[in-house]
């Protein structure tokens, strides 16, 4: 119940932004979304996947393991901070066309990987059944 407000708060605030852009709360948009990612649960897999990892593989006591979760944090934060930045100084110099386009080839470049993928698991799982 709680992802499906964060949800529709999301899509609220974007289509608020879409409408009047001078509205745009910076604050509000960053908390949005670090709710929404934190409570992803491929996010929580993800980082739970890791975490166990570190502790299994490096025998990580807990001082180590909060010092490996500020570091990941921290550069989760600052690469994130960076993609923004890029993105805004692009958006400076790209129209609204070619930034259109741009995700389109983008998105069938995805698509294209995705069916690669399943392909490439089908030959796999031939592979292992044939053994």
């Amino acid at each position: 119940m709680f992802r499906m407000k964060m949800i529709f708060n999301s899509i609220y605030l974007s289509n608020e932004i879409m409408i009047n852009p001078n509205s745009l709360n910076y604050f509000k948009t960053f908390i949005t979304v670090i709710v929404l990612t934190g409570s992803n649960p491929l996010t929580i897999i993800f980082w739970s996947s890791v975490f166990s990892t570190k502790i299994i593989e490096e025998n990580y006591d807990t001082k180590d393991l909060i010092l490996f979760a500020v570091g990941a944090l921290t550069s989760t934060f600052v690469f994130l901070s960076f993609i923004i930045i890029l993105g805004q100084f692009t958006r400076n110099f790209l129209s609204k066309e070619i930034i259109s386009i741009l995700n389109i080839i983008i998105g069938f470049v995805l698509i294209c990987f995705a069916i690669k993928l399943f392909f490439h698991k089908e030959e796999n799982k031939s592979n292992y059944n044939k053994n």
